[in-house]
């Protein structure tokens, strides 16, 4: 027997985690079609390698539909226009696919006659999230499960906040990261030694005229590790104390608003 509640909770925190890049999109896609009892699931977003599902592994259906159906595609499409007419109205909603694209329509689309039927897309429910463009959520079912009712609404709005704000976050960690890069090369590029410390002394960026600098028999200044595992930090560090003093004085100036 499905305990529906403790599975909302554990896809909740399986959102987040991948969001923040600590966990798998897939298994959010896996706990997703569990809760919804669906076949697959299908949530596009770019990347380094360019807009992937990210809720399933790639396979010959996958390819197929990012290749050349995602554009045919008519929940897709409606996604689109609510998204640029409507945004704040749709953001979070969800609907059954015959809500969104009259069957009449589906049946008769080259979407669903070359593709969808043969890929148990046939019954889909739609939630909207999307920061610049619309990035909706799309869960289907084959034929042979039959259609998914208002339940399956509700369960899917349920997880659709968390899944805008998990986008949210993976964008912003996106940013800081391209940030961090371009950071890097511009210090690695100067042809002076570079090290950014906090105020703690804790050694955020060092570029490689630095770290030669620090590890040869003149400098007065070193860096050590706290613990023995990589993760426990690294630290710059005077060789008397005099310098140290004098190296936590202008660090405190520095990180409180001073010359340093």
């Amino acid at each position: 027997m499905k305990d529906t509640e403790r599975e909302l909770a554990d896809c909740v925190g399986a959102i987040y985690q991948a969001g923040a890049g600590d966990g798998s999109w897939f298994d959010v896609g896996e706990r997703i079609c569990r809760i919804m009892d669906a076949r697959r699931a299908l949530l596009i977003l770019g990347g380094p390698g360019g807009p992937r599902n990210l809720l399933m592994p790639a396979d010959g259906s996958e390819t197929a539909y990012s290749d050349y159906f995602h554009a045919r595609d008519p929940y897709a499409a409606k996604a689109r226009y609510d998204f640029a007419t409507a945004r704040a109205y749709h953001l979070g909603n969800a609907k059954l696919g015959a809500e969104l694209v009259a069957e009449t329509e589906l049946l008769r689309s080259e979407y669903y006659f070359d593709f969808a039927r043969h890929h148990e897309r046939r019954h889909v429910i739609g939630g909207m999230a999307g920061l610049t463009e619309a990035t909706p959520i799309l869960v289907s079912r084959g034929d042979d499960t039959g259609a998914f009712d208002e339940t399956h609404v509700r369960l899917l709005k349920t997880l659709m906040p968390h899944v805008q704000r998990a986008i949210e976050l993976r964008a912003r960690l996106g940013r800081d990261d391209e940030a961090v890069a371009l950071t890097r090369a511009a210090l690695d590029a100067l042809p002076v030694g570079v090290s950014v410390v906090d105020a703690g002394l804790k050694i955020r960026f060092i570029n490689d005229l630095a770290r030669r600098y620090l590890a040869g028999p003149d400098s007065g200044l070193f860096s050590l590790r706290s613990g023995p595992y990589a993760g426990s930090g690294v630290y710059l560090a005077a060789m008397s104390r005099e310098e140290a003093g004098v190296l936590r004085k202008l660090v405190a100036s520095a990180t409180s608003g001073g010359s340093g």
